[in-house]
């Protein structure tokens, strides 16, 4: 039974890794890129044009940062929240 650690396979490709994959694809780049201009022009359903134009934006200019928004009032309650409780005197 596996306890955690590392995982076979888990984790980023090596650079080589990457590198070696590109190299299979390659030859595919092209007639892939065609596919899905196609896709964005001609398909029946208007999401599939949206979703092919948004896959070709995405790899020519890529993807828009993702901003993250964090609530830091929840820490500062469970310190000061924290700091009462270790504070107040033992009543015996």
């Amino acid at each position: 039974m596996s306890r955690g650690g590392k995982r076979e396979g888990a984790g980023r490709k090596t650079k080589a890794e990457e590198q070696r994959i590109r190299d299979i694809l390659s030859p595919y780049r092209e007639e892939t890129i065609e596919k899905v201009v196609a896709i964005m022009r001609t398909a029946e359903k208007e999401s599939d044009q949206l979703s092919a134009a948004k896959l070709l934006m995405s790899y020519d200019w890529g993807l828009p940062k993702q901003q993250i928004e964090q609530n830091v009032n929840l820490v500062e309650e469970f310190i000061l929240e924290r700091t009462v409780v270790e504070t107040k005197p033992k009543t015996d």
